[in-house]
């Protein structure tokens, strides 16, 4: 049980993490960042709510997939493209990072 439950949360804390990457790390106040930061984690952990709700509702109960599919597939679409927007946001910052150093030397 130990070692499901163990599983179960590093996989939630690791997706949880993927889709804080939304947030950009520069050009923001800290204090900002943090708010930000604090908004994007209820969102996401609204979605996933929302996502293992209806993964357990189609599982326990006699409902059929296609009956529930708006609690199921809908949050997790979401879900995906704010980690996508993510990395696209990570790969953006590196790239002005590395751009700005090279213009320093």
């Amino acid at each position: 049980m130990f070692f499901l439950e163990f599983l179960f949360d590093s996989i939630l804390e690791g997706w949880l993490h993927l889709m804080g990457w939304i947030v950009p790390e520069e050009r923001l106040k800290p204090v900002h960042a943090f708010l930000l930061q604090i908004g994007v984690m209820i969102f996401s952990a609204i979605l996933i709510f929302v996502f293992l709700f209806g993964v357990f509702v189609v599982a326990v109960a006699d409902v059929p997939l296609k009956d529930f599919w708006i609690p199921i597939f809908v949050p997790l679409g979401i879900m995906v493209l704010q980690i996508i927007a993510g990395i696209c946001v990570r790969i953006s910052s590196r790239r002005k990072n590395r751009g700005n150093q090279t213009k320093d030397d």
